[in-house]
């Protein structure tokens, strides 16, 4: 949902609305998050991106 909402330009509410709304019109899926637990491998790489990504959401 935070990229989403960074990439519309929108509060991360609104595209969470947005998504369910399209999700109960039958316009898109859905999947839970992944669980992450103790044993999860979370690589540089990903934070990495995360990193940037956050960077880039403008806050106002």
């Amino acid at each position: 949902m935070a990229e989403l909402a960074a990439l519309l330009s929108v509060p991360v509410g609104v595209a969470g609305a947005l998504v369910a709304d399209l999700r109960d019109a039958g316009w898109v899926t859905t999947q839970r998050p992944k669980e992450l637990t103790d044993d999860t491998v979370v690589s540089v790489a990903l934070l990495r991106r995360v990193r940037e990504r956050l960077r880039n959401v403008n806050v106002s």
